[in-house]
């Protein structure tokens, strides 16, 4: 962008946020530390289930609202996770089932943290694909361009983080 002045920070921090939001919804990534919460309906029968972010340095608590509509936080003791793949699981250990939650929309909640720790951390693709699409944005601010053919985003954004997606 090369902007050798502060007049336009603000616009730029928002432009930031808004392609880095771009790249986690396209990717399922979360980039920075952040807690996040999954919610289903009813725990996935007999296997693991996917938590909708990656990757995921922990899991917080896992609750379920009961038949008689109380939040029950479930005991850590009773579950596992496997946060090495890019599909960030958890599971009863061996020996425990699911719990069976009440019919509610929503009765099942994963407490989590996801993001890389750092923008340091995120891997280098992914952080110039931020980087092309903050110059993009600065670059074309209104809703329309007359006088050019209509273009999708930079193709090579799609390129530098369609490795990195990933919805269960």
């Amino acid at each position: 962008m090369r902007v050798d002045h502060f007049e336009e920070d603000g616009v730029i921090a928002g432009l930031i946020l808004a392609a880095r939001q771009h790249i986690e919804q396209e990717t399922g990534l979360a980039l920075c530390t952040q807690t996040l919460r999954g919610t289903l309906d009813a725990f996935p029968a007999g296997k693991a289930m996917a938590l909708p972010a990656h990757p995921v340095q922990s899991v917080t608590a896992v609750r379920y609202f009961n038949e008689a509509g109380s939040l029950i936080e479930w005991p850590a003791g009773e579950w596992e996770t496997d946060l090495t793949g890019i599909v960030p699981r958890i599971a009863p250990r061996n020996g425990f089932a699911w719990p069976t939650p009440g019919q509610k929309l929503g009765a099942v909640q994963v407490e989590f943290v996801a993001g890389y720790g750092g923008p340091e951390l995120v891997p280098q693709p992914v952080m110039q694909a931020l980087r092309i699409l903050v110059a993009h944005y600065y670059e074309h601010r209104e809703l329309v361009v007359t006088g050019t053919t209509v273009n999708e985003l930079p193709m090579t954004v799609k390129a530098l983080i369609a490795p990195y997606r990933c919805f269960a």
